[in-house]
């Protein structure tokens, strides 16, 4: 029997309480959406069939790792990958492996070292929404890794594309000085790497492989966890997360700004074009008159 520390039903969230209750859980694939194999599935430590027991003792887990994902309303929100995998597998997670530093905490609990619950979840914020279970697969899953990578830049590419102030705002941040005004890129890949530019600027880091989505989970090192006054580094790092956050905000708010100045010219200068025609158009009492 693996000893752990951790809270599995506030670890997992609805879908593992639910699962426990019918037995569900053994045949679960996916603990964010609840899907369930019609087969059951083989304990690769008891080397039996799997139960709801198999899942407490964590012979079989669910991976935490943090991804955006679809919250019923057509947009996204920050969830868990939720994937099944064993943690005694030496890969781990099919998509997030060990080998890549994910999953560290359900990695150390399998091997009986010291670990922790994680500071914060997505699903442990109010007004989360679980989407429905039903089929899932491993093209979902990639869309999930995709979305993880690209989609916080999206909505700032797309204004990018649309707004040479949204450049020249990006390059500000960038360069940390005023440059001569630029176009907006043509291409969406190019407008992207913009996007993830600004976020490295704003993150302070130096290569695009850093720049990400805001950390969702604050995490602390060794030395900060033991240091007598960690929860005001932690209150710090939010601090910062939330100063992040308001200035994509922010920006993307004057691009919407932008955007409506730009729709209000045009609809003006549409309706100018029309006067002008009608201003020059002859009534017909004089079209007659000048045919005499």
């Amino acid at each position: 029997m693996v000893k752990h520390n951790f809270d599995l039903p506030e670890l997992w969230g609805k879908y593992y309480v639910e699962g426990m209750k019918s037995g569900s859980i053994s045949k679960m694939r996916n603990i964010m959406n609840g899907y369930v194999d019609k087969e059951g599935h083989h304990c690769p430590v008891c080397n039996a069939a799997m139960k709801p027991d198999c899942i407490k003792e964590l012979h079989m887990v669910f991976c935490l790792v943090l991804v955006s994902d679809s919250d019923g309303k057509g947009g996204l929100q920050a969830s868990i990958c939720g994937n099944r995998f064993p943690p005694k597998s030496p890969k781990g997670c099919g998509i997030h492996p060990y080998s890549e530093g994910h999953n560290a905490c359900i990695k150390a609990a399998w091997k009986g070292e010291d670990h922790q619950m994680p500071n914060w979840l997505p699903h442990w914020a109010p007004g989360f929404v679980y989407v429905e279970s039903g089929p899932r697969s491993k093209k979902r899953a990639k869309k999930l890794e995709k979305a993880t990578e690209d989609e916080p830049f999206k909505s700032t590419a797309k204004g990018i594309m649309r707004s040479t102030r949204a450049v020249n705002e990006l390059n500000k941040m960038i360069f940390s000085t005023d440059v001569p005004a630029m176009p907006s890129p043509e291409s969406m890949e190019a407008a992207l790497m913009l996007a993830k530019m600004g976020a490295m600027a704003l993150n302070g880091t130096t290569n695009l492989g850093q720049a990400g989505r805001p950390k969702m989970k604050i995490e602390l090192t060794s030395e900060e966890k033991r240091a007598p006054d960690n929860w005001r580094i932690y209150e710090d790092r939010k601090q910062e997360q939330l100063a992040l956050e308001n200035q994509r905000a922010a920006l993307k708010k004057a691009i919407a700004k932008e955007d409506k100045d730009l729709e209000e010219m045009a609809t003006h200068t549409k309706r100018g074009k029309g006067r002008r025609k009608q201003s020059f158009a002859l009534p017909a009492s004089a079209i007659s008159r000048r045919n005499h």
